[in-house]
């Protein structure tokens, strides 16, 4: 059963949601030229909170009973026997060596021996004999004298011995030493066993009986203590809003939408109901004071409406007719805008070098409306540009994004878009 206190508190809490289910979180205004609106939006920052509850359960418990259970348990017996005696052999591998003889190894070895001759080139003595007797005995015994004339006398000495090496082969053996060879080989080995007992421990099953404690589960009525969700408000978010309207020549019916959201945040945004012809700035001024629980919110809106259709065509329309040429850029911008709030970047690449990048305000560079659109001039020169051109290659990529600064008015909520600009992307070539 719930409590008496669980159900107030749960009346309450119906009667709080109740409430504020009727409050007014968000407020969507039609602008039809009127100056002025005000008005209030409350939220509430809620939290889940938990209490604690008895509530009648069923449950569970486990309640023991013997029982007599036979299962199969292992068991274990050993048994023995007599293996008489026998020979048992075994092949076994095990290494054989033995030595083998060295052998002859010849091979031919060149030798070299001098061989020597004589070079040409002797010498040749001369000199004078005077002249002489010479006596010598005749075979009969008779001393006989010759007068030997004065003459010349040579002797020829040889020349210098020219020796070189000359090779021959003669073949040369040697022994080599004798060296053990091993490998394996098998043999039989054989063993006498004499008889002997043999014993091994065999496994066996066995039915085992005995009694067990076994649970059967049973269902009791019982009590259970549960957690239950409920909702507080931690803050109640209170907003009075101011919505100036300032005065406006667009023929344009906007509408806007104010949200408060849980945490006390405000937002606000714009509705176009005429096609996409209206445009809107808001300036916000917004004061939080707490007391409490609760937050007070003051917040004022200045908004100023302007006709999108006339003042920022040229960002659906585009530019056009873009003209490079060595020392200067031209442009055409499709549309109307407030040159004195817009600025123009211009960055000019070949072949991936910048030539040139500067951010240029309308003041610096020439423009002229011809009713329907702008063409803008620029003298690259003038800024500090190199000649542009080539003799290879005269393409170039030219980026230009034209932008209005409208920061004084406040953010913009109408269009949803960033920030109010156009741009062209393109390559060209340079006449």
């Amino acid at each position: 059963m719930i409590s008496v206190l669980t159900r107030l508190l749960l009346a309450c809490s119906l009667v709080i949601l109740m409430n504020s289910s009727f409050a007014e979180t968000q407020k969507t205004i039609n602008y039809e030229n009127q100056r002025e609106e005000s008005f209030d939006l409350e939220n509430f920052l809620k939290a889940t909170r938990y209490k604690q509850e008895e509530v009648d359960s069923t449950c569970i418990r486990q309640i023991p009973y013997t029982q007599n259970i036979c299962r199969n348990e292992t068991r274990y017996r050993e048994e023995c026997r007599t293996i008489p005696s026998h020979q048992e052999c075994r092949t076994i591998n095990e290494p054989y060596c033995h030595m083998e003889p060295g052998q002859q190894i010849c091979r031919v070895v060149v030798h070299y021996r001098q061989e020597c001759t004589r070079g040409g080139g002797g010498n040749r003595q001369c000199n004078t004999v005077p002249p002489s007797i010479r006596c010598h005995r005749s075979p009969n015994g008779e001393q006989k004298c010759d007068k030997i004339p004065a003459h010349e006398e040579c002797t020829e000495s040889p020349g210098q011995p020219v020796c070189r090496q000359v090779p021959y082969e003669e073949r040369e053996c040697s022994q080599t030493s004798p060296h053990q060879v091993c490998e394996n080989r098998n043999r039989q080995q054989c063993e006498w066993i004499p008889d002997h007992r043999y014993c091994q421990t065999i496994s066996y099953e066995t039915p085992v009986c005995r009694d067990e404690v076994l649970y059967r589960q049973e269902s009791y009525a019982c009590k259970k203590t549960i957690d239950v969700p409920y909702e507080i408000i931690v803050k109640t978010q209170k907003a009075n809003v101011q919505m100036n309207f300032a005065e406006s020549s667009a023929r344009v019916t906007p509408q806007f939408n104010v949200d408060l959201n849980s945490n006390g945040v405000l937002t606000i945004k714009g509705k176009d109901s005429g096609a996409g012809k209206a445009a809107a700035f808001v300036k916000k001024s917004i004061n939080n004071s707490e007391s409490a629980d609760i937050n007070s919110i003051t917040a004022l809106y200045k908004i100023s409406i302007l006709d999108r259709e006339a003042l920022f065509s040229f960002m659906d329309k585009g530019l056009s007719n873009l003209d490079l040429k060595k020392k200067s850029l031209s442009f055409y911008v499709n549309g109307k805008f407030d040159t004195k709030r817009a600025s123009l970047s211009v960055r000019i690449e070949k072949n991936g070098n910048v030539k040139f990048d500067k951010n240029l305000s309308f003041g610096q560079i020439e423009s002229e409306f011809d009713g329907i659109g702008t063409k803008v001039s620029i003298d690259l020169e003038k800024f500090g540009a190199p000649k542009l051109g080539g003799f290879l290659s005269k393409k170039h990529q030219v980026s230009l994004k034209l932008k209005l600064d409208y920061s004084d008015m406040g953010d913009i909520v109408l269009p949803e878009i960033g920030e109010l600009s156009v741009s062209l992307d393109q390559e060209i070539k340079v006449d």
